[in-house]
Order: structure tokens, then C-alpha cells, then sequence
């Protein structure tokens, strides 16, 4: 009867114990990709860097706008 016992508590710790193995592989593996993950100033240069071209477009267009405004005004003045 003691033996019985025995074998069934041994059984139930060892499906606890490879319970508690499968969370904290889980855990693990959550933790490793949490830490792949980018930073907040990562992200920050990043976003920053893909819009430079687009600030330098718009301080073109900002440019060719004056200049369009001053022909006009030389042409409107003349008229």
C-alpha cells in the first residue's frame, strides 16, 4: 500500500514538475523576444532617419513656393 502511494505522488511531481518546465520555457522564449525587441530611441533615429528626405523635399517645395510668389508679384506688379 506504501509503495502505491509512493507512486502516485512520485507521478504527480513528476508531471508537475515538467509543467512547471513548460512555463518557464515559455517564459524564457517570451523574455528572448521581448529583448529583440527595439527600443524606444531605436524606433525614434529610425523614424527619423526614413523622414530626413521627406523634411528636405518640403523645405524644396517651401522654396519654389517663394520663388513663384515673387515672379508673380513682379509680373503683377509690371501689369
Amino acid at each position: 500500500m506504501d509503495s502505491v502511494v509512493l507512486g502516485i505522488i512520485g507521478l504527480i511531481v513528476s508531471v508537475m514538475l515538467a509543467l512547471f518546465g513548460i512555463v518557464f520555457r515559455r517564459m524564457n522564449e517570451m523574455d528572448s523576444r521581448l529583448r529583440e525587441a527595439p527600443s524606444r530611441e531605436e524606433v525614434r533615429e529610425l523614424v527619423q532617419d526614413k523622414l530626413a528626405p521627406i523634411d528636405v523635399l518640403q523645405k524644396e517645395i517651401k522654396e519654389d513656393v517663394k520663388s513663384i510668389n515673387r515672379k508673380l508679384d513682379k509680373l503683377l506688379d509690371k501689369g
